[in-house]
């Protein structure tokens, strides 16, 4: 059995070309910015390419971190999440979308003045956030496989549960609509 795998792996690695890989050089550490007064870890970000600002869940401190990328400063922290994990931020609509692993709730918050806007329950462990720009959807990996997809208002449009056995929230994806 072991002769016939080194045999066909033989075959596979010689009927193929050596494919030649480019290599590029990875940018250089720029700097640091310091989250002072958040402990523990951080989870997933999102970013504001016009305003300039880093949105970076907290979610050991159950707090948004706003971060001002010019300036390099936390310039303000949206504090009562419970586990925030994933962050998305929209820029037409100036609006944060937090997913809340401990509560199973997304929050979401006005981009300018961070008020709270809505909260939509899912379940437990609302986790990954990816936004699909031309249905104006928003997919959100919760539980232990588990999908909803919200419109840009957060009102709950359908549950897909169990989407794959053994499929992990965290790791959502979002792909290019055809």
């Amino acid at each position: 059995m072991i002769r016939i795998a080194w045999l066909l792996a033989s075959i596979v690695l010689t009927a193929f070309p050596i494919l030649e890989i480019q290599v590029h050089p990875l940018p250089g550490f720029e700097t640091s910015i310091s989250l002072a007064g958040v402990r523990g870890r951080i989870d997933h970000l999102s970013i504001d390419p016009q305003g300039g600002r880093l949105f970076v869940a907290a979610l050991d401190n159950n707090t948004l971190e706003v971060i001002n990328l010019k300036q390099r400063t936390v310039i303000h922290t949206i504090s009562g999440l419970h586990e925030p994990q994933g962050v998305l931020y929209l820029s037409a609509l100036n609006r944060l979308y937090i997913a809340n692993g401990e509560d199973g709730t997304v929050r979401v918050f006005d981009g300018r003045s961070y008020a709270a806007i809505k909260t939509t329950a899912l379940g437990d462990d609302a986790d990954n956030i990816r936004y699909d720009a031309q249905r104006h959807l928003i997919y959100v990996g919760y539980g232990t496989g588990g999908l909803a997809v919200l419109n840009e208002e957060a009102v709950l449009q359908r549950f897909l549960s169990k989407v794959a056995d053994g499929w992990c929230p965290a790791g959502l994806l979002s792909r290019q609509s055809k």
